[in-house]
Order: structure tokens, then sequence, then C-alpha cells
């Protein structure tokens, strides 16, 4: 499993026990190509009216499945940013 610093492991528990933390969000730059949502491990990419969208319940910012968030790797418009 990867090591995972204070700050992810804070997030994922607050996740875990309910509380709202959404790691990321797309905003209205987005160009809809989809390039995002099968690179998200937990599902929560899908697409909204003008853009696709990030589940605030179920965003990890990738913790304990990559190296660093998925989405905003493959991101060719640089939508997605920090929460």
């Amino acid at each position: 499993m990867a090591q995972l610093s204070l700050f992810q492991c804070v997030a994922f528990s607050e996740t875990k026990s309910g509380t709202v933390f959404m790691a990321h969000k797309i905003n209205d730059t987005c160009i809809m190509c989809g390039a995002c949502e099968p690179e998200c491990p937990v599902n929560a990419i899908s697409p909204g009216d003008d853009t696709y969208v990030i589940d605030a319940t179920k965003c990890v910012d990738c913790v304990g499945h990559h190296d660093e968030p998925a989405c905003v790797a493959v991101c060719p418009s640089d939508s997605i940013e920090k929460a």
C-alpha cells in the first residue's frame, strides 16, 4: 500500500466517516472530452450538463490508488483543480 501523508490520511478518514471532503472539482473550462471519467478509481466522475462533475462524497484524491490525481494528469484543458 502506498505511504500516505498526514493530510491524505485525515482527508480519507473524514470521507469514510461521512464528512464531505472533495479533493478536486472540474471548472467551466471543461471541454467534455471524457478523458477523466475512466481514470477515476472510485467512479466519482460523471458527465453533467455543461461539464463533467466530481461527486464530492466519492472523490478520495486517488489516495491509495495512484501517486497523483489521475484525472488531473489526463485532463487536456487543465480544468480539474483542488477544491
